[in-house]
């Protein structure tokens, strides 16, 4: 399956390949690591106790039949030799590919468009991507797109749990006058940035005060140089009266757990991540603006923060009455991601016998 170049392995590969395996033509799902020891050493420390295994790139021309690329680009030398001996090549696409190409086109950060020299069965990717993404996937990747169901499982966060059995429950717990509030925004571009979340925050601060007791800002440390950026800040109440800190990256289960009362979020054209589905699965407030998320959390509508702080008003006043309610909701939401569902088993299982049809 994918192949990574990175330290980390996206969790959705784990979902997938706990999708995959469920498939009767399956036999084994592998991880493939990228170029050094150290980054296979890596993937195995994290895919430990999966049914994943990790094998190194030169093994795997000749071990799989299917490679599906997640978060580095597969090698076209690779590809080529892998492709003689009969494997099919899939690129899974999980962004708003198009919004971040054209970002780095007109900016100048490094842009990794698909090789011509790769040849690609074809491009699988979620609901969400679907209407702004299939056609420029087709022309780039000259591949068919099919639509894929998204996939969530909380094995991650239970591992987590096992792992660190001192830390405290990874669930909402209520009674706080004064929210403190989390963003966890990547701040990679303009589908997922701060801006929004911090105005909505800020439009709750300026109709009451004291409703907020601090807003924690992760994924934007980097920006605390950035000119543009502070002066934004600054023109908010909430800057001016010091409630908003930048923070770097961390795990998301690892902060929530007893530091937060609810999240905000905002996307645009973009699927919902593993942090909202474990937001839901923890029973936090969250307030966001996806249509992808059916009636689970505090919806406000695409860039309305007057709207948002609306939403988030209403969390502060309603959540913790009806929390079970909350709890029920979103849990029967997330059952419908389960990498082990029926429903999603098929529908992969169509797709990969699709990239032998052509």
């Amino acid at each position: 399956m994918g192949r990574t170049d990175a330290p980390g392995c996206d969790p959705h590969g784990l979902f997938l390949a706990m999708t995959l395996l469920r498939l009767p033509k399956v036999d084994a799902v592998c991880w493939v690591a990228g170029r050094g020891q150290r980054l296979a050493a890596h993937a195995r420390q994290e895919l430990t106790d999966s049914p994943i295994q990790v094998i190194d790139w030169r093994d795997a021309v000749s071990t799989l039949n299917v490679i599906i690329e997640m978060d580095a680009p597969i090698d076209p030398t690779w590809a080529v030799e892998f492709r003689a001996l009969g494997g099919r090549a899939v690129s899974m696409r999980m962004a708003n590919d198009y919004v971040i190409d054209l970002e780095r086109m007109l900016f100048q950060p490094p842009l990794l468009m698909p090789s011509i020299e790769v040849r690609y069965d074809a491009v699988w990717t979620l609901p969400a991507y679907e209407r702004i993404g299939a056609s420029y996937w087709r022309s780039t990747f000259r591949a068919p797109v099919r639509i894929v169901p998204p996939l969530w499982s909380p094995v991650l966060i239970e591992r987590e749990a096992r792992q660190r059995p001192h830390a405290p429950p990874f669930n909402y717990r209520p009674a706080r006058q004064r929210w403190r509030v989390a963003v966890f925004e990547p701040d990679h571009g303009l589908v997922e940035s701060t801006c929004v979340s911090l105005l909505c925050c800020e439009a709750l601060h300026r109709e009451n005060p004291a409703a907020l007791d601090q807003v924690r800002v992760f994924n934007t440390q980097h920006l605390g140089g950035h000119r543009g950026f502070v002066d934004f800040i600054r023109t908010l109440d909430l800057g001016r009266h010091r409630l908003v800190s930048l923070e770097g990256r961390f795990p998301f289960a690892h902060l929530v757990a007893g530091e937060f009362d609810a999240v905000v979020c905002h996307q645009w054209e973009s699927a919902p991540h593993a942090r909202h589905y474990e937001a839901l699965w923890g029973g936090y407030p969250m307030i966001h603006n996806s249509s992808w998320l059916g009636a689970c959390g505090y919806r406000y509508t695409d860039f309305d923060s007057e709207a948002g702080g609306r939403a988030l008003r209403c969390a502060m006043c309603e959540h913790d009455g009806a929390l079970d309610t909350y709890r029920r909701q979103a849990r029967k939401f997330l059952r419908r991601l389960d990498p082990l569902d029926d429903t999603n088993v098929q529908a992969y299982g169509a797709a990969l016998a699709a990239l032998y049809e052509r």
